[in-house]
C-alpha cells in the first residue's frame, strides 16, 4: 500500500490564516470563514455581475469591464449560487435576488413554442445548458417558492 503524504498548509481564502486542510479541496480554515466566503461570492454576483436589464453577465475582466454576454448558463448558475448563499446564510437578500434573476431570465429566454429556455433564434441548447437549467430549477422549486402572502 502506498503511504499518503500529509496535506500541505494553505492560506485561508477568507481570512488568510495558514491552516492544514482536513479534507481534499478545503479552501477555508473554519465554518465561519466558509460563510464569509459564500457572502463575498454572492455579493460579488450582486454588486458586479448584474446588468441594468436584471440579467447577470458571463464574467468580468481584471480591469473591471463586464463581458458582453449574458448566457442562459450564467443566469441559471447565478440563480443556483444565490439560492445556495441564501440557504447557507439565511440572508433574505440572496433569496430575493435569485427570484428576481429567475423572473428576468424567464422573460428574456423562455420560448413557449419550445417549452424551454433558449438563446437566440436557433436556440442553442447544450448538455451544460440543460444541467444549469435543471439544477437551478430544482433549487428554485425547493427554496424559492412563494411564502405566506407572497
Amino acid at each position: 500500500m502506498i503511504a499518503s503524504k500529509p496535506p500541505k498548509p494553505r492560506k485561508c481564502k477568507s481570512c488568510s490564516v495558514e491552516f492544514t486542510p482536513q479534507r481534499m479541496g478545503q479552501a477555508v480554515c473554519s465554518p465561519v470563514c466558509a460563510l464569509e466566503l459564500v457572502r463575498k461570492q454572492a455579493d460579488f454576483i450582486l454588486g458586479k455581475l448584474v446588468g441594468t436589464n436584471g440579467l447577470v453577465h458571463d464574467g468580468l475582466t481584471l480591469g473591471g469591464k463586464l463581458d458582453a454576454g449574458q448566457s442562459i448558463d450564467a443566469q441559471f448558475a447565478a440563480i443556483r449560487g444565490l439560492t445556495a448563499a441564501f440557504l447557507a446564510t439565511s440572508d433574505a437578500k440572496y433569496r430575493t435576488a435569485a427570484r428576481e434573476l429567475f423572473i428576468a431570465a424567464d422573460k428574456a429566454y423562455f420560448n413557449a413554442k419550445a417549452g424551454t429556455w433558449l438563446a437566440g433564434k436557433q436556440g442553442e441548447y447544450t448538455p451544460w445548458t440543460q444541467a444549469a437549467i435543471s439544477g437551478a430549477l430544482r433549487s428554485a422549486m425547493l427554496n424559492l417558492r412563494n411564502e405566506g402572502a407572497e
